[in-house]
């Protein structure tokens, strides 16, 4: 995890790529649903940003079954580096992301302050 926000990873395949892995009991295999169940303790993964060019690799759905909120931002990968355009657009998700949360965080905070006062 970096600066305790940031959990980077490499790209899960679906299940669907299972058989083409050679594992012993699927210890090699790596899906979208690993991400969600082996996260650090008290923490959880809001904000899944994919990288890939592709769609290929696993279903977006596979994220956001898990309440997760999925963006992607395609860039090139392999010798070249991200241009200030997508590396504008991933910090505008983030501090979208980041935002909408604080808020979130602080409505139910307000609301459940409300419930517990007396009228």
């Amino acid at each position: 995890m970096v600066a305790d926000k940031f959990l980077p990873l490499k790209t899960p395949l679906s299940a669907c790529y299972d058989e083409f892995i050679p594992s012993l009991h699927g210890q090699y295999s790596f899906h979208p649903s690993d991400v969600f169940n082996h996260h650090p303790e008290g923490k959880r993964v809001g904000l899944w940003v994919d990288f890939t060019k592709t769609d290929r690799y696993y279903n977006r759905s596979e994220v956001e079954q898990h309440g997760c909120v999925y963006r992607k931002i395609p860039l090139e990968g392999h010798k070249s580096t991200p241009s200030r355009e997508e590396v504008a657009e991933f910090i505008r998700v983030v501090r979208e992301f980041f935002e909408v949360s604080a808020f979130a965080e602080l409505r139910k905070r307000v609301l459940k302050m409300g419930e517990n006062t007396k009228i």
